[in-house]
């Protein structure tokens, strides 16, 4: 039994999470990597039969200066990342890339879908980072020894870095156009009172809510990007979404609009991530540089 047990465990160290780490940079590089011949090479995209709507590129391209920086970016880190060159480096990179690409789709669409294209790569990026050099076996880095000795922290404080930057851009930029375009209490009246006053909820909870959702996402947005109280702004956006994720299923239990799948269940997989990664403040956050104040004082 004990011998078993060993085995047992020697094949899932031995072989699993090295495969694992490999389908992981492979799979991502050829994403961002394919993203990228598609900017460089002005290939028509076309929507397919009965479709209305030309589909989303997930990189933006609209001026040919960015379409060229963002096709050799994404062409570069694609290659560095099949080959297993250099990859913590090429994951963390990836990361702050797509989180570039993020905030570049949030600022002209504040409810630009992320799940449908970037989170999915993101979380295979920080994957990457996760399983850490040592797992890294089937790459250019392990065949020329470049693979450090120990596993770093590094991956660990970017994965919570670029979580946070993206929930957080994307509160903050749906927070400010809220207010910009309808003020507070007409934000609260066309999103909140006329839908659900007819369904049995109060008014009165229908103002407060419609009133407090712009500065909620407002200042937990802020908090998140900055590393302020992170868990505990993570926690306050989560309980946020799940108000949120109630409206929709009473408004659309089957989700037939796809609301419910495109944003909300996207931000709050975000939520969920930095709650769990994040042990009291990664080391780019305002919770770290304050805990070192304290600790030297």
């Amino acid at each position: 039994m004990e011998m078993s047990s060993r085995l047992d465990a020697g094949s899932t160290t031995g072989f699993s999470r090295p495969f694992l780490h490999l389908i992981l940079h492979v799979a991502s590089g050829l994403w961002i990597g394919a993203g990228g011949v598609r900017l460089l090479l002005p290939l028509t995209v076309t929507p397919p039969p009965g479709a209305t709507t030309v589909p989303v590129i997930w990189m933006p391209a609209s001026s040919p200066g960015l379409r060229l920086v963002h096709g050799v970016v994404a062409v570069l880190l694609g290659g560095l990342l099949v080959f297993g060159f250099q990859t913590q480096r090429a994951a963390r990179a990836g990361l702050a890339f797509l989180t570039v690409v993020a905030v570049e789709q949030l600022v002209p669409n504040p409810f630009y879908n992320l799940l449908s294209h970037i989170l999915p790569l993101f979380f295979m990026l920080a994957m990457v980072l996760w399983l850490g050099e040592t797992e890294n076996h089937f790459s250019v880095d392990r065949w020329f020894g470049l693979i450090a000795k120990t596993r770093g922290p590094g991956g660990h404080d970017w994965t919570v870095l670029m979580l946070r930057l993206i929930l957080g851009s994307v509160f903050l930029r749906q927070g400010l156009n809220s207010v910009l375009k309808y003020g507070l209490v007409g934000f609260a009246q066309k999103v909140y009172v006329d839908p659900f006053a007819s369904k049995g909820i109060p008014k009165l909870l229908l103002w407060l809510a419609g009133v407090t959702n712009p500065p909620i996402q407002v200042l937990g947005g802020l908090a998140l990007i900055l590393g302020l109280r992170t868990r505990w702004a993570a926690v306050g956006v989560t309980i946020f979404l799940m108000e949120i994720l109630f409206g929709h299923m009473l408004d659309d239990p089957l989700d037939l609009s796809g609301d419910l799948h495109s944003y909300a269940l996207a931000n709050l997989a975000l939520a969920l991530f930095i709650i769990g990664l994040e042990p009291g403040g990664d080391r780019f956050s305002l919770d770290r540089l304050w805990s070192g104040f304290r600790s030297k004082a």
